[in-house]
């Protein structure tokens, strides 16, 4: 039996769009379409929570862009240490989704991404 394949490197494409007329900013690992066909996961976890601040137009002010951007990195790296890849992000009306492929069951991990965006001052819904 050989050992799985290791994931390739994300390749992070941000995308500016709209989506139910409003704006949106969409930041997706592309790469990740590859590793999908044989991906052992099962689960998408999407944690979404009320930005802090957002612009007029519900994306992200430069002054929050900062802390969501750690958070960003943390829920990477908490996602890779368990085996799991870290999808992207939509940004759209004042409010962030974050997605998480995993593998079934996905509870502890999806607890421990809850605390990483409860730590960051966000209070998310896991879906």
């Amino acid at each position: 039996m050989s050992a799985p394949a290791k994931p390739t490197e994300p390749v992070w494409q941000l995308y500016r769009t709209e989506r139910d007329g409003h704006p949106a900013a969409i930041l997706f690992d592309q790469a990740a379409a590859i590793d999908l066909a044989s991906a052992p996961q099962t689960h998408v976890l999407r944690y979404k929570f009320a930005l802090n601040e957002s612009q007029p137009d519900g994306l992200t002010t430069r002054a929050e862009a900062e802390a969501l951007g750690r958070l960003d990195n943390a829920i990477e790296a908490q996602s890779n240490i368990r085996g799991a890849r870290y999808l992207g992000r939509i940004t759209t009306r004042g409010e962030r989704s974050l997605f998480v492929l995993c593998k079934a069951p996905p509870q502890p991990l999806s607890d421990e991404l809850f605390t990483l965006v409860r730590r960051a001052g966000y209070t998310p819904e896991v879906f």
